[in-house]
């Protein structure tokens, strides 16, 4: 619930007025983006995360249990599936057919914390990460020129995967857990799940504010407007319960 509540509070309350007073969004496009959580904005990773969970909390035994390249095989077969799937049946609804893909990253993830983030030999270091480079260079070109979607959905996983296993490496190497120790890291990683359910909404309205800017003094002065007041919004929520509960942090009800 703690995925689910913010979902639909952040989306009745913040998100859908948005799309309707700053991007003048009608109630069909309300509808299908959020009622049917096709396209909610930044609000999509919230049921996706919801499936993926409940996934692993219900086959989390068979997960430990079973070899690695069973998942992964088990993984192809479902991914495959839903491509085809997806033809005919709209997977895309609530994120389900999201869900599927992210179920890679998450158990890669989920094997990393296993591992208790074990050190690879430098030559496999360097195979990941010039792997990884060399799969995003292969995947544009092929964006850039393949006009067959279902080929590029098809290796998606794949490449993404890599690049998830580059960022794990990268962040072992330069040991990225040291950042914790700083007051700032801490700051914004205790409110960095209000800054992400906020942000993109105030993005919409301050750059339709602040247009006239070179490129690089656009990003800058938007990312510091979206980043600045969404770390405003999340403070303040969370010094009650309603707004803790906004932003998935409680799931307790009782405001007595």
């Amino acid at each position: 619930m703690r995925l689910l509540f913010p979902f639909y509070i952040v989306s009745i309350l913040w998100a859908i007025p948005a799309e309707i007073f700053i991007q003048g969004g009608s109630w069909t496009v309300i509808v299908k983006n959020f009622i049917l959580a096709i396209s909610p904005a930044q609000l999509w990773f919230l049921p996706m995360l919801f499936w993926i969970y409940l996934v692993f909390y219900f086959f989390s035994d068979f997960i430990e249990r079973v070899p690695i390249h069973t998942i992964l095989a088990l993984y192809v077969i479902l991914y495959i599936g839903k491509l085809f799937l997806n033809r005919y049946v709209p997977l895309n609804i609530f994120q389900i057919s999201v869900s599927i893909e992210y179920l890679l990253y998450y158990y890669m993830g989920f094997l990393f914390r296993r591992a208790n983030v074990a050190k690879n030999s430098r030559m496999k270091d360097c195979a990941v990460l010039i792997s990884a480079f060399i799969l995003e260079v292969i995947f544009l070109l092929l964006w850039i020129q393949v006009k067959n979607r279902f080929l590029i959905d098809l290796i998606q996983p794949l490449v993404c995967g890599f690049q998830v296993a580059a960022v794990l490496t990268i962040s072992r190497i330069f040991r990225a857990e040291k950042l914790s120790v700083f007051h700032t890291f801490q700051k914004i990683s205790k409110n960095s799940m209000g800054i992400y359910l906020f942000h993109q909404q105030i993005l919409y309205a301050s750059m339709k504010i602040f247009t006239n800017f070179s490129p690089l003094l656009f990003v800058a002065v938007n990312f510091t407007i979206a980043f600045g007041v969404s770390y405003g919004i999340t403070v303040i929520l969370r010094k009650g319960k309603v707004g803790k509960l906004m932003i998935g942090e409680s799931n307790d009800l009782k405001f007595a």
